[in-house]
């Protein structure tokens, strides 16, 4: 709950109104502070679920009656697990195509920044995603020993390296 107030309180200072997608709940990292380290452990299936090409349509088609003839939210923010990890690439490609062709022209997403790179062309103002969360847990001791991959590798030079990139393209 707190988490949600704290995302809620961030998009209400940094973004226009809009909605709120959650690709999916699966993420690319295992933090050790984790909400859902206890369901990944358990083999709770629904965390791999992804958001599928009828579930975006239905979405978008949703968003559509809910904000009017007038269109005024053309905003998203990806939310979730980690919506820009690699393995979401296909969905969020055509998440982006097809909220793009109905009049959405700003994005944001709350990401840890691991697989940034692969999302290179969709970043900044004019390509779309325009802003982005991302955190870091301190120097890289304390944030690889808190926020690594599955294996065990840290991240954050990772995430330092796709931050620049980020900001390079207008992110």
């Amino acid at each position: 709950v707190e988490l949600g107030r704290r995302v809620h309180a961030v998009l209400r200072k940094h973004a226009s109104p809009g909605f709120l997608i959650v690709p999916t709940y699966s993420c690319n990292l295992r933090c050790t502070y984790c909400y859902e380290k206890g369901l990944q452990e358990r083999g709770a299936s629904w965390l791999e679920k992804r958001l599928s090409e009828e579930m975006t349509e239905a979405a978008l088609q949703a968003m559509a009656r809910i904000d009017g003839p007038h269109r005024r939210q053309r905003c998203m923010t990806l939310y979730g697990g980690e919506p820009l990890q690699r393995s979401n690439e296909t969905l969020i490609r055509h998440l982006h195509e097809k909220a793009c062709a109905r009049g959405f022209r700003q994005f944001s997403a709350i990401t840890n920044a691991v697989d940034l790179n692969h999302y290179t062309d969709i970043l900044g103002k004019d390509r779309g995603f325009s802003f982005l969360q991302i955190t870091i847990d301190g120097p890289p001791f304390v944030h690889d020993g808190r926020r690594f991959l599955p294996d065990g590798r840290g991240t954050f030079d990772q995430i330092v390296r796709n931050i620049d990139i980020a900001m390079k393209q207008g992110a």
